[in-house]
């Protein structure tokens, strides 16, 4: 049942990223699955379908992880923004290596700082799948937003942005 299943993923160590031994209906035979998706009513967010993917203990998952942040940046502190490009990886391990999250320390970030997937420390065994250079996260000072948005501002009062209003009456009769 759903309440079956909810309470199931709630308990289990990594979520929707457990292994289950599901025993096949009429049968005595036990297979280790995980959950591939689930299917929830749009409405009622009741479990409509669940879809299960067999797994081989012995055979690398491919996974996505959340990315999970530690401290607050010293630039938030000064008024910066953190800003997430992406809030989960994908990872290849065994499926009992398959982590909870990955916890990225942010703590020491200034403004314009920037954490990119090859500074993430993780478990043995776990291998990201996402190019090194890929930026997670940064901190951007509010001064270049607020300087973007003077520029803008100056535009509008020397009249470059603004439109050229056309008279819809005839030269002959606006004279």
């Amino acid at each position: 049942t759903e309440r079956d299943l909810r309470e199931l993923i709630r308990k289990s160590d990594h979520g929707v990223r457990s292994i289950f031994l599901l025993k096949i209906a009429d049968s005595d035979q036990k297979r280790h699955a995980m959950i591939k998706d689930v299917l929830l009513d749009p409405m009622t967010r009741k479990v409509k379908h669940v879809d299960f993917v067999r797994v081989l203990m012995d055979e690398k998952v491919r996974v996505a992880v959340p990315i999970q942040t530690l401290g607050t940046p010293e630039g938030v502190k000064l008024g910066g923004m953190l800003d997430f490009q992406i809030r989960e990886l994908t990872v290849e391990c065994l499926p009992g290596n398959i982590p909870d999250q990955i916890t990225l320390d942010v703590a020491e970030m200034n403004i314009n700082d920037v954490r990119r997937v090859s500074d993430l420390v993780l478990p043995e065994g776990v291998e990201i799948q996402e190019e090194a250079e890929r930026v997670i996260l940064s901190v951007h000072g509010r001064k270049a937003e607020e300087e973007e948005a003077a520029e803008t501002e100056e535009d509008l009062e020397d009249g470059a942005a603004e439109p050229e209003v056309v008279s819809a009456k005839g030269k002959d009769e606006a004279e």
